[in-house]
């Protein structure tokens, strides 16, 4: 199954607590409460590897960000830099990440099996006025302890659809096409914890939804990282395509951001996606004959460096199989030196029922990573991941 089956979240004993506050309020007798549920079982059978260069060894810091001496580089950045070990930005040996296919390793252990599991409920029922009740959501059995704070409840009618709790950001919950498998920015870092999302009645082919998110640390507090994270999304039935477009900004109230793993790199340019944010995402997807074509862009300014996502799929069936293509490529660009990291992706999926929920499938990744802090000493990763996966559900 593409993706983790585990994306959303349940906490239980939750639909017992909605019956229970519906038999609190002055609810008509006619007024009932269904309780349904569902789930999945996977099994994973992968293989992957990840190869590259020889890595080298650079002797100083000029060395990794391609300037000729320590003098150079300090003139290009404004920041002082020595060759002894005093400081936080003084470093006498830079070292850089091995990705050869080294035989015979830890990190050659295939093939990998693995399991996903998965239970659902939903609580539904429409009053006697009207209104639209529901309580619904997803355990994953593999990581109970992860999921106690996690719930969604729904509230619709004539008005449109009020969704509450871990909710998608309205960027998230319109945005079709996004092909490939790289992760597209749909949503900014403010989108965490509990939040609100509104669905406004279908205006014809038109779709909008609008989120909110008071808190992303999820416990009220006002030095929290982000506070009052606010976004919009809709998408339009083209009758030939579905067209969306979908924009959301987050303020941050912390100046610092995170170090990435090649400190010197964040140091010097700036790669770390952080401090105040704001995405845009547009998809679209198009049926042409038997094919179904997609494409997707999305891309997210932040105080630090931005990172810019594009990709193109088709899907199509031959007989009892689904089978489909994707390209996407990612771009981080750094805030100061005009310097970028790159990664490309290809995938190939193919899928076919069994029987009544019985589904199989197989997918092939390839994953080619370009990054600045490794390009003096490592030069470009490439990974592949090959998966076939059995999924039950009922």
């Amino acid at each position: 199954m593409k993706g983790n089956i585990m994306d959303k979240k349940i906490l239980l004993g939750g639909a017992a607590a909605l019956i229970m506050a519906g038999s609190m309020v002055a609810t008509p007798a006619d007024a009932s409460i269904s309780l349904s549920t569902s789930g999945e079982a996977q099994v994973t059978i992968s293989t992957s590897d990840s190869c590259g260069d020889a890595p080298a060894t650079a002797a100083a810091q000029n060395d990794v960000t391609g300037h000729a001496t320590l003098a150079a580089l300090n003139t290009a950045t404004g920041i002082t830099f020595t060759s002894d070990s005093a400081g936080s930005m003084d470093v006498d040996t830079v070292t850089f990440t091995d990705y050869r296919c080294t035989p015979n390793t830890a990190d050659n252990d295939n093939p990998v099996f693995g399991f996903a599991k998965e239970i659902s409920f939903e609580a539904s029922g429409t009053l006697a006025n009207g209104l639209e009740v529901t309580f619904s959501d997803t355990l994953d059995l593999t990581d109970v302890d992860a999921e106690e704070g996690s719930f969604e409840m729904v509230l619709g009618g004539a008005f449109g659809t009020l969704t509450m709790g871990s909710v998608d950001s309205a960027v998230d919950s319109t945005s079709v096409g996004m092909p490939g498998e790289l992760d597209y920015d749909v949503s900014t870092d403010g989108s965490a914890g509990f939040g609100l999302s509104y669905a406004l009645p279908t205006m014809g082919a038109l779709d909008v939804a609008i989120s909110y998110f008071p808190n992303a640390d999820d416990a009220g507090l006002d030095d929290s990282e982000y506070m009052d994270t606010f976004g919009i999304g809709a998408a339009f039935d083209a009758g030939m395509a579905t067209l969306s477009f979908g924009f959301e900004s987050a303020s941050s109230n912390d100046a610092d951001c995170s170090v990435s793993a090649a400190a010197l790199i964040t140091a010097v340019y700036g790669d770390s996606v952080c401090g105040d944010m704001d995405t845009i995402a547009i998809g679209a997807e198009m049926p042409v004959s038997d094919l179904t074509l997609s494409a997707g862009y999305s891309t997210i300014d932040s105080d630090q460096a931005d990172r810019t996502t594009m990709g193109f799929g088709v899907e199509t069936s031959v007989g009892d199989y689904t089978i489909g293509a994707g390209y996407a490529i990612q771009t981080l660009e750094f805030e100061l030196g005009g310097e970028e990291d790159e990664t490309t992706a290809v995938n190939f999926t193919a899928e076919t029922a069994l029987g009544d929920g019985v589904d199989l499938s197989l997918e092939f990744i390839q994953t080619d990573a370009d990054l600045f802090s490794q390009a003096a000493g490592a030069g470009s990763n490439s990974t592949y991941t090959a998966e076939i996966a059995l999924t039950v559900g009922f």
